[in-house]
C-alpha cells in the first residue's frame, strides 16, 4: 500500500509518503507503517515494512525505484558430472625372497654401491646382529649405576619409604589419634569459615603473623602472654627483621665454599620449592615485607641471613631444593648445611596438601646423619580442610620418625592466616635459651681449663 501510494502521489505531495489521501487515510496509515520519510532515515531508508523512502520532488526516481526491484533471472546450477565407477586396482603379491647369509650391501643415496663394492662399509651381518638399541641402553645405565648410593634403598633400611607406594591409599586408611584432632580444632586450623565479627572489629590482616587463637582478641583462647615463652613469643611478634647478609648458593662472589662469617647460633628454614619459606619467615615479626615471596617457584635463589631485634640468633632463609627456575640448588644445599657449624637447628617445611614428597625423600637420603637436628613444620595448613589435615599430620608423624636427628614434635602454621605461628616462635624462643644456657657452660669451661661435654652440635 505504501508503495503504491508514493507512486501515485503527485511531486508534491510525494515527500509525505501518502499522497492526496485524506487525513482518516493518512492516519490509518501512519498507524501501521509510520512516516516513510522519518523511518527511512532511521533504518537504513526503509520503512517498518520494508518500504522505500521516495526522494523529495522526484518523480522520476519513484520510478527508477520500482523499476529496479525486478527479479533477476534465474540460472540453473550445472549438473553434476555421472558417477564414473573407478577401475578397483589389484595389488600384485610381493614376492617372497630370503636374505644372503654375510654382511648386508650398502648404497647411497642415489641407489648405487658406494665403491669398492658392498664389502667396502659392512653395517649389520645378518648371522651375528650384536646388540640393539635397548641393549646398548641398558648397558650405558650399568656403566653409571651407583650402588653405594642405591644401598641405603634396600630391605630393612630407613629409607626405604623413600619412594612410597600408594599415598592416597594410606590417607584413606589413615585413623588419626584425638590428640591430633583436639589440636587442629582448639588452634583454629585448616580450611574453614572465619566467624563474622561485630561491626568496628576486623581480622588480623593476612600474612602479618598474628594467630588468631593467641591474639588476645575475640574468639581467641588467650592474649599468649600466659607463660614465659609465651611473653617471650609476643615481644619476637612484635619486633623487627633486618637482613645481615647474603650470598651466592654456592659461596660469596669469586670465593666459593666461602660464606659470610657467622655473628650468632642460626637456623634455617629449607624445603622443596614453593613450599612458603619466604612467606613464613616474613611473618615472624612485625617486619612483613622483607623476603621476597611469590606465587612462582624458585623465586630465592641465593642464602639470605636476617637478624632478629627480640631474638639472640640469626634466621637464614635457603632456596629450595628441586628444579624450579631452571636451576636445582640440591647439592649446594647439602654442602652447605654440613660445613655451617653455626647452624644449630633446621626447620624442614612440607606442604599440607601433599606431605612427605619423593622429593623429600630423596634429599633426607642423600643428607643422611648430618647438618643439625630437623624439625618438620607443616605449611599452607589454611589450604585443607581439617579431616584431612588430621590425615596429614598423622601420616607424617609416622614418617619423619625414620629420618635421623630429627626432632618428635610436629608444629603446624599458616603464613597466611597466623595459625599456629604463635606455637612457632615458643619454639624457636625455647632453643635460644637453650643455646645462650650452651654458650655459657662453654664459656665457664674454658675459663676453668676444662672440656665441656654437650649434645649440641659444635
Amino acid at each position: 500500500i505504501g508503495r503504491s501510494v508514493s507512486v501515485l502521489a503527485p511531486p508534491g505531495r510525494a515527500a509525505d509518503g501518502y499522497g492526496d489521501l485524506g487525513l482518516p487515510a493518512q492516519a490509518v496509515l501512519l498507524f501501521i507503517g509510520g512516516s516513510c520519510r522519518r523511518n527511512g532515515r532511521r533504518n537504513n531508508s526503509r520503512g517498518h515494512f520494508g518500504w522505500r523512502a521516495a526522494p523529495r520532488n522526484s518523480r522520476a526516481a519513484v520510478i527508477r525505484q520500482v523499476t529496479s526491484s525486478r527479479r533477476r533471472p534465474f540460472r540453473q546450477k550445472p549438473e553434476d558430472p555421472p558417477n564414473v565407477a573407478r577401475p578397483i586396482e589389484v595389488k600384485e603379491e610381493e614376492e617372497e625372497f630370503e636374505v644372503a647369509p654375510g654382511p648386508a650391501p650398502v648404497f647411497t643415496p642415489d641407489g648405487k654401491l658406494p665403491r669398492g663394492g658392498s664389502e667396502a662399509k659392512p653395517t649389520v651381518d645378518w648371522e651375528n646382529p650384536g646388540l640393539d638399541v635397548l641393549e646398548r641402553a641398558r648397558l650405558a645405565a650399568e656403566e653409571g649405576w651407583d650402588e653405594a648410593k642405591w644401598s641405603r634403598l634396600e630391605d630393612g633400611s630407613p629409607f626405604d619409604a623413600a619412594l612410597p607406594t600408594g599415598y592416597r591409599n594410606r590417607m584413606k586408611m589413615a585413623d588419626p589419634p584425638v590428640a591430633i584432632r583436639e589440636h587442629i580444632e582448639l588452634n583454629l586450623l585448616g580450611a574453614r569459615a572465619r566467624k563474622r565479627l561485630p561491626r568496628g572489629e576486623t581480622w588480623p590482616v593476612i600474612f602479618s603473623g598474628s594467630d588468631p587463637a593467641h591474639n588476645g582478641m575475640r574468639y581467641s583462647l588467650d592474649d599468649g602472654k600466659d607463660t614465659a615463652l609465651g611473653r617471650m613469643a609476643v615481644a619476637v611478634h612484635k619486633g623487627l627483621l633486618r637482613h645481615r647478609a647474603s650470598s651466592y648458593a654456592n659461596g660469596l662472589r669469586g670465593q666459593p665454599g666461602v660464606f659470610p662469617p657467622a655473628e650468632r647460633p642460626e637456623i634455617a628454614f629449607v624445603g622443596a620449592s614453593n613450599v612458603g619459606k619466604s612467606s613464613l619467615l616474613n611473618c615472624i615479626t612485625r617486619t612483613m615485607k622483607l623476603a621476597e615471596a611469590r606465587d612462582e617457584p624458585g623465586v630465592t635463589r641465593s642464602i639470605n641471613w636476617y637478624k632478629c631485634s627480640r631474638l639472640p640468633m640469626d634466621i637464614i632463609d635457603l632456596p629450595g631444593y628441586g628444579l624450579a627456575g631452571g636451576a636445582d640448588f640440591s647439592s649446594l644445599l647439602l654442602d652447605f648445611i654440613a660445613q655451617r657449624k653455626a647452624l644449630r637447628c633446621l626447620y624442614v617445611l612440607i606442604d599440607a596438601r601433599s606431605g612427605i614428597k619423593p622429593i623429600d625423600w630423596r634429599w633426607f637420603a642423600d643428607l643422611g646423619n648430618r647438618g643439625p637436628e630437623k624439625v618438620f613444620v607443616l605449611t599452607k595448613c589454611d589450604l585443607v580442610a581439617p579431616k584431612a589435615l588430621a590425615k596429614v599430620a598423622t601420616l607424617v608423624l609416622e614418617d619423619m620418625a625414620i629420618v635421623p636427628r630429627t626432632s618428635q614434635r610436629l608444629l603446624m602454621v599458616s603464613s597466611r592466616l597466623g595459625h599456629g605461628m604463635h606455637e612457632l616462635r615458643q619454639d624457636m624462643c625455647s632453643r635460644s635459651l637453650a643455646y645462650a644456657a650452651e654458650a655459657r657452660r662453654r664459656a665457664e669451661a674454658r675459663r676453668e681449663g676444662g672440656v665441656a661435654t654437650s649434645s649440641e652440635p659444635a
